[in-house]
């Protein structure tokens, strides 16, 4: 027993955590830059994003836009058939009156017409779709370690 809680009546269990975020579909653009301010970039939860893998994806590619917006050199857009291009996409782009945070999914991809035998198997067509138009974009904007920094 703890001391102090001997007559405690739980009502409810809850939860004490609470995310805060801004309406991004309203603030930024496709490059994760404030709308009105674009010296300003965003990146993580606080942007929208649920989960530790989306804040990174979304960090680098803040980080790889704010390299190049003061470098004066065009800003990239991953491709929206891409997880990250997908991502910013619908953080971008959503609802601005019901906005919620979006983890990374396949629904937020853009889907295939044909209809797959099973789940295995679109998947994997997601996959080698989005690894070659990522090997396009990849050489297409000159990414390399060199290019970025």
């Amino acid at each position: 027993m703890i001391p102090g809680l001997a007559n405690v009546q739980i009502v409810r269990y809850g939860v004490i955590h609470k995310n805060n975020f801004i309406n991004s579909p309203i603030l930024l653009n496709q490059f994760l830059q404030v709308k009105k301010h674009h010296n300003i970039f965003f990146a993580g939860q606080i942007m929208d994003v649920e989960g530790y893998v989306e804040s990174a994806a979304t960090g680098i590619i803040s980080a790889l836009n704010i390299t190049r917006f003061l470098n004066k050199k065009s800003m990239l857009t991953f491709p929206p058939e891409t997880m990250m291009g997908a991502l910013v996409n619908y953080i971008v782009n959503a609802s601005k009156t019901n906005f919620q945070p979006m983890k990374a999914n396949f629904g937020i991809i853009p889907a295939f017409e044909q209809h797959f035998k099973s789940k295995n198997e679109k998947y994997l067509a997601y996959s080698d779709r989005t690894l070659t138009i990522l090997k396009h974009f990849i050489v297409n904007n000159n990414l390399n370690v060199e290019s970025i920094f």
